[in-house]
């Protein structure tokens, strides 16, 4: 898939922002840092509010919620407290995130880098 179109990266935000009413939504990997080909699946990292770890049974409801959106997915979730405690890290994918994929999505008023209220889709063709 050399390109992702932006209705199905707004398709996605939209069902996992109903689904879990998350932080943040970023985008990484291929898609976001490099050339993707016809084999790259979409990287997603969703940072949730929770106190509580993300279990399995998350996950899955992550990958039902976009099981009809016909594109490989690989879905992280991160609480907002991992996410901050490894964005420091150098070593940590959470850094690499942080610093070199594409905020798709961000909570209104989250108080993190850009403010988003809506996909950020604007530069996606």
């Amino acid at each position: 898939m050399p390109s992702l179109p932006a209705s199905v990266l707004e398709e996605i935000i939209r069902r996992l922002v109903e689904e879990f009413d998350p932080e943040a939504i970023y985008l990484f990997g291929s898609h976001a840092w490099g050339e993707p080909d016809e084999d790259s699946d979409v990287d997603l990292m969703i940072v949730v509010p929770w106190d509580r770890t993300p279990t399995h049974r998350d996950s899955v409801r992550a990958h039902q919620s976009l099981s009809e959106i016909e594109v490989a997915k690989d879905i992280l979730l991160r609480t907002h407290a991992r996410f901050e405690r490894f964005r420091p890290v150098r070593a940590s994918l959470e850094y690499k995130i942080a610093k070199r994929g594409r905020l798709l999505y961000e909570r209104p008023g989250n108080g993190r880098g850009e403010k988003r209220d809506r996909p950020a889709m604007a530069d996606q063709g």
